[in-house]
C-alpha cells in the first residue's frame, strides 16, 4: 500500500475540483534519484533542476580542486541524488501549491487509481451535498482582541519570574 497526498485546485468549485485532483505518492522516488534532471524537467520543476545543476557543478569543482578520483566524486553526487529521491514528493507538492492547489488530505491505495477511488468514495457525500471545502486560510486562530481577553497579561504562568509588583 502507498500513501498519496491529495491536492485539489483552489479556484474550482468543490464539486468540479475532484475532476482535477492531483495525487502525489509519498516516499522515495526512484526516478528522481536515478535521472534527476529528466525528472525535474518533465515535471517543470525548474528550481529543482537549477539546484541539481548547481550541485553537479559544485561537485565537479570540488573534485577537480581537491584532485579526487571519479569514484569519490560519484559518491558525493549520490548523496545529492538520494536527497532528491527522498524530497521529490515535497518538491512536487510545493510546485502544485504554487500553481494554486490545496492539500486536502491523504489517501491509501496500492495504485494511484485505487487511492483516488478510495478518497472520492470517502468524500462522496460532501461532493453530492455540495458542502464547502475547508478554507485555504491558516488554521483558525483567535483574534488579537480575544487573545488579549483570554491570556493573562501580568501573570507568570510558571512562577519563575517575579510579577511587576514584586520587582518594584
Amino acid at each position: 500500500m502507498n500513501i498519496y497526498a491529495v491536492l485539489l485546485p483552489a479556484s474550482a468549485s468543490f464539486e468540479h475540483s475532484f475532476d482535477r485532483a492531483m495525487l502525489i505518492r509519498q516516499g522515495f522516488n526512484w526516478e528522481a534519484f536515478l535521472i534527476t534532471p529528466i525528472w525535474a524537467a518533465r515535471r517543470r520543476s525548474w528550481p529543482a533542476f537549477g539546484l541539481w545543476v548547481i550541485w553537479t557543478i559544485a561537485i565537479f569543482a570540488i573534485a577537480f580542486g581537491l584532485r579526487l578520483d571519479a569514484a569519490a566524486g560519484f559518491g558525493v553526487y549520490l548523496i545529492g541524488a538520494l536527497a532528491f529521491g527522498f524530497e521529490a514528493d515535497l518538491i512536487e507538492q510545493s510546485r502544485l501549491t504554487n500553481a494554486g492547489f490545496l492539500l486536502q488530505g491523504l489517501a491509501l491505495g496500492a495504485s494511484k487509481q485505487e487511492a483516488e477511488l478510495i478518497y472520492l468514495s470517502a468524500h462522496a457525500k460532501e461532493i453530492a451535498s455540495g458542502q464547502a471545502r475547508p478554507s485555504s486560510d491558516a488554521p483558525n486562530r483567535p483574534s488579537q482582541a480575544n487573545a488579549e481577553k483570554t491570556a493573562p497579561q501580568d501573570e507568570d504562568l510558571l512562577g519563575l519570574f517575579p510579577s511587576k509588583e514584586q520587582r518594584a
